[in-house]
């Protein structure tokens, strides 16, 4: 029998999965934050329409009986919580690390603390995307492991709107109000507003919203974020937050894809409570942690449970984690979901996600030099206002930007996407998080069609605020 056993006893491991911290990086992480209960099931109850309305009593005479008002009629929403669990052979692990000559007892238990940490992620990561998806869609679908349903959460059909922002001078002030509208026809005050880097994208080319923030006069002057966010307050009460978060799953093939949490074309309007939430995501006891109460364990206070087992033929040393949960949206009315169809190239897959093999032609103004590089853009970096934020320019781009920073730059040729870049955020020039320690490295800025092919690059050495 394998001595791997021997390097994480059952009570550190507990008392590790115990102090395992997880905190969300999505916008609805925080709409939806954590709690836990010992129920399988999630009950909550949600009031039937114009629910936070005031209804008007009546005018009486004096010495006369009062009137006898009437409850709401509200519903019982009862939903069973989801199991989401994930295991990993230890002893393979560290057969692997025995191979490459990693020896040392520490270094061995510290390979495997790093495994239950990934496992626990894994698990977590799982009901990040359901949170997502509650508010990008008001349901939740599970297809996936043989299983297939979807959770609907009885948004009202007028809450889902569709809009057509393709046209920089399309109206997207007016659509934005009646989405609004929506929400105070049922009672409800927009305080936030979330999306994608897309649609925001979209909201600062827009010529409407440039028209209302600078004039007739000034038209065409640059549209800012800060200054967006102005006009949304003074025009709607809100502002708008991005959410830029992503995650990784696997294919059938066994490829690792890169996608947003948030859908690149939503824009989504919430009432948010008195807390600041849409509601909870509840978490509950596994069948694992009940068991382990059973024999005489303590209670576990935390959301992923993990345990181990051993195998003896073959040898193997299996470590899980398991978590179940589901989010529970507190009123149905509180969203206004708008699915936005945007112009041409501004949704843009990660690219560190496997792209479909496309045919790609390059503009004919973009000439490539004679070793097939591109000509490159003209980009320029300065410290911006923030630690670690920079402000970026770049000229000679008239389509999407990505880029990616490296401590030497990329050269990119036709048709080619680098691995591991993100959206550049609005117009240039812009302002980017890219933290102290990219201070002197270089970012590499680069120019894709809406084939998600690249056409043109520029570089620049990183100056950020320190």
């Amino acid at each position: 029998m394998t001595d791997t056993s021997l390097l994480i006893p059952d009570d550190e491991l507990y008392s590790f999965a115990e102090n395992l911290k997880y905190k969300s990086n999505t916008i609805a992480g925080q709409l939806f934050p954590d709690m836990k209960t010992a129920s399988l099931e999630a009950v909550w109850y949600d009031i039937s329409d114009g629910g936070d309305l005031p209804v008007m009593s009546l005018v009486h005479g004096f010495d006369t009986e009062s009137n006898i008002g009437s409850r709401k009629p509200f519903r019982e929403i009862k939903l069973q919580k989801m199991l989401v669990k994930e295991k990993i052979n230890q002893s393979e692990k560290l057969q692997m690390l025995l191979r490459n000559g990693v020896t040392a007892a520490e270094k061995q238990i510290d390979f495997i603390y790093n495994d239950f940490a990934r496992l626990g992620a894994n698990v977590y990561s799982r009901f990040d995307v359901m949170r997502c998806e509650l508010l990008t869609s008001g349901s939740i679908s599970v297809v996936e492991n043989n299983q297939n349903y979807v959770v609907d959460y009885q948004v009202p059909a007028g809450h889902k709107k569709a809009f057509d922002w393709a046209n920089a001078g399309h109206d997207i002030l007016s659509d934005i109000q009646a989405m609004v509208d929506t929400a105070e026809d049922a009672g409800k005050t927009i305080n936030t507003a979330i999306t994608s880097p897309s649609v925001l994208r979209t909201l600062l080319a827009n010529t409407e919203i440039n028209r209302a923030i600078n004039g007739t006069t000034n038209l065409g002057i640059l549209v800012t974020r800060e200054k967006l966010n102005s006009l949304m307050d003074q025009m709607f009460g809100f502002t708008i937050t991005v959410d830029k978060s992503k995650y990784q799953y696997q294919t059938a093939s066994g490829d690792f894809n890169t996608t947003p949490y948030f859908s690149a074309n939503k824009f989504v309007l919430a009432a948010l409570g008195s807390d600041g939430t849409l509601g909870k995501c509840i978490w509950g006891e596994t069948p694992e942690e009940f068991q382990t109460q059973q024999k005489g364990g303590q209670a576990f206070n935390n959301y992923v449970f993990m345990n181990q087992k051993e195998e003896w033929d073959p040898v193997a040393l299996w470590t899980k984690a398991a978590a179940i949960a589901i989010p529970a949206l507190r009123d149905s009315r509180s969203l206004v979901i708008g699915d936005i169809t945007l112009p041409a190239g501004a949704t843009s897959t990660p690219l560190a996600a496997p792209v479909s093999p496309m045919p790609f032609s390059a503009p004919a103004s973009i000439p490539k030099t004679s070793d097939g590089t591109l000509r490159p853009l003209t980009v320029t970096s300065a410290p911006g206002t923030s630690v670690g934020e920079t402000i970026l320019t770049v000229t000679g781009a008239t389509g999407a930007l990505v880029y990616k920073v490296t401590n030497s730059g990329s050269t990119v040729t036709y048709g080619k996407v680098l691995a591991d870049t993100i959206d550049a955020e609005g117009a240039s020039p812009f302002t980017l998080d890219l933290g102290a320690d990219s201070n002197g490295k270089i970012i590499t800025v680069v120019e894709v069609n809406t084939d998600r092919k690249s056409v043109t690059y520029g570089t620049a050495t990183v100056a950020v605020k320190v």
